[in-house]
């Protein structure tokens, strides 16, 4: 029988150890793939606007449509054989969904097409726990639901917080969707947007760039909305904010007053 020495044990050690740990992983991973954490953590986000205020949120967002759910996957537990926008997994979690539109209210998304919409929430990077918004949904295949679509610098469309993914009513279907009074909700939202101070600054500054999946796209990278502001205007505000510069706030409005009979 071979005897170990002290200089076979000094390289055997290390070996082992490496297979433990890489063995560990590589079981988590695959056990994580047929029971997926439980435990949930609810991230906290600031919001320029009320998202509970429809018209205010309408106002925020590029893209305002009802689609429904052909897939859903969590992209930390399917990202070793799926390839995904490298500014979507530099985020905590993600969610991508596949869409099929069915009505826009705001925007024109492709009908003809699958649509790959993103949310924030999911699984994190270890797959340990699930990272939710609070009144937030991932939306669930086989329903339909109303979605409100914000646009990345690369063209990727996606929504998180209250009041970006609705479930319409139970019942509700194509044929009768203009009953629904969660569409009908949004629709009123979209034709009467309201805008508070930060959220007029943002939208008169800030770059609002064309889904991929825009029937206008021209499959360039980066491509601006025809009333977005420019990428000049953007760096343009970002140096007066860098200066100090700021614009004053207006005047509250005067109380009135009545006068007595």
């Amino acid at each position: 029988m071979k005897k170990f020495t002290k200089k076979s044990l000094l390289w055997r050690v290390p070996v082992m150890l490496l297979a433990f740990i890489v063995a560990s992983a590589g079981g988590y991973y695959v056990y994580r793939q047929f029971v997926p954490p439980t435990e949930i953590r609810y991230s906290r986000a600031d919001y320029a606007g009320n998202p509970y205020n429809l018209r205010e949120r309408a106002a925020i967002f590029t893209y305002v449509f009802v689609a429904y759910v052909e897939e859903t996957y969590d992209m930390h537990t399917t990202k070793l054989y799926r390839k995904f926008p490298a500014s979507q997994l530099e985020e905590t979690a993600n969610t991508e969904c596949t869409l099929k539109v069915i009505r826009n209210i705001k925007g024109e998304l492709r009908t003809d097409a699958p649509v790959t919409y993103y949310k924030p929430l999911g699984a994190n990077e270890t797959l340990a726990y699930l990272i939710f918004d609070k009144d937030d949904v991932i939306p669930e295949k086989g329903k339909t639901y109303l979605f409100l679509g914000f646009v990345a610098e690369d063209n990727t469309i996606g929504g998180g917080g209250p009041n970006s993914t609705v479930e319409l009513e139970e019942g509700i279907t194509i044929e009768n969707l203009d009953e629904s009074k969660v569409y009908q909700r949004f629709i009123d939202a979209c034709e009467n947007p309201e805008r508070n101070s930060t959220m007029q600054g943002l939208y008169e500054n800030l770059p609002r760039y064309m889904s991929e999946f825009d029937v206008n796209f021209k499959k360039i990278t980066g491509q601006l909305l025809p009333d977005s502001p420019s990428i000049e205007k953007y760096e343009s505000w970002q140096a007066e904010n860098a200066a100090g510069i700021t614009y004053p706030m207006p005047e509250p409005p005067a109380p009135t007053t009545t006068a007595p009979e």
